[in-house]
C-alpha cells in the first residue's frame, strides 16, 4: 500500500519535471477555430495572429508548452517569437497592459481622453490567464501544518492549494481588472 502510494507519487513528481502537464492541442484548436486567421492589423509594424500571442502567453510552465510563431513586418521581413506565460515576466499582465495605454496617453495621441497620474481607476481590463477552476477546498490544515518540504513536493493537496492561491492573488493586486 505505502509502496504504490509512493510510486504514484514519485510518478508525478517524474511527470512534473520532465514536461508540462498538458500538450496544449485543446487550446491550439480552440483558438484557431474562434480566431482563425485573424491578423493584427493594428500594428502595421507587426502583422501577427493573436491566436499565437494567446498561445504564447497562456503557455504557463509546468502546465503548457512554450510556444513558438512568426510574423512579418511591413518590410516583408520574418521575425521569431518564443514565448512563455506572461506572468513569467510581469507577476500582473494586465499592469503591463496598463502601462502601455499610458504610455500612448502621455504621447499626446488626440485618439485618447485626458487623463492624471495615476488615474488608473479609469481603466477597465479584461485579463484571460490559463489558471484553473475554483474547485473544493480538498486539503485539511492539520494534515498540512505535518508537510515538510518533501510534503509540500509530493502532496497532491499542496500544489492544488498552492494554485488556488496563485489563481486567487490577481484580483487582489489587478483591483480594477475583469
Amino acid at each position: 500500500m505505502i509502496s504504490n502510494l509512493l510510486l504514484g507519487q514519485a510518478e508525478k513528481l517524474v511527470k512534473a519535471v520532465t514536461g508540462p502537464k498538458y500538450d496544449g492541442k485543446y487550446l491550439h484548436n480552440l483558438l484557431h477555430e474562434k480566431l482563425g486567421e485573424i491578423k493584427m492589423k493594428h500594428q502595421s509594424s507587426l502583422d501577427a495572429l493573436p491566436r499565437g500571442i494567446c498561445i504564447g502567453t497562456s503557455a504557463a510552465p509546468t502546465y503548457l508548452p512554450a510556444h513558438k510563431f512568426e510574423a512579418q513586418d511591413s518590410d516583408g521581413s520574418v521575425r521569431e517569437f518564443n514565448l512563455i506565460d506572461d506572468g513569467v515576466a510581469a507577476n500582473n499582465p494586465a499592469l503591463v497592459a496598463i502601462n502601455q495605454v499610458t504610455k500612448v496617453v502621455s504621447g499626446g495621441n488626440s485618439d485618447f481622453f485626458c487623463m492624471k497620474p495615476l488615474e488608473y481607476d479609469r481603466f477597465i481590463v479584461l485579463s484571460l490567464g490559463s489558471g484553473t477552476a475554483n474547485e473544493e477546498n480538498k486539503y485539511d490544515a492539520d494534515e498540512a501544518a505535518k508537510w515538510g518540504i518533501f510534503g509540500w513536493l509530493t502532496n497532491t493537496d499542496a500544489f492544488e492549494l498552492l494554485n488556488k492561491g496563485t489563481n486567487e492573488e490577481a484580483p487582489k493586486v489587478g483591483g480594477n481588472t475583469l
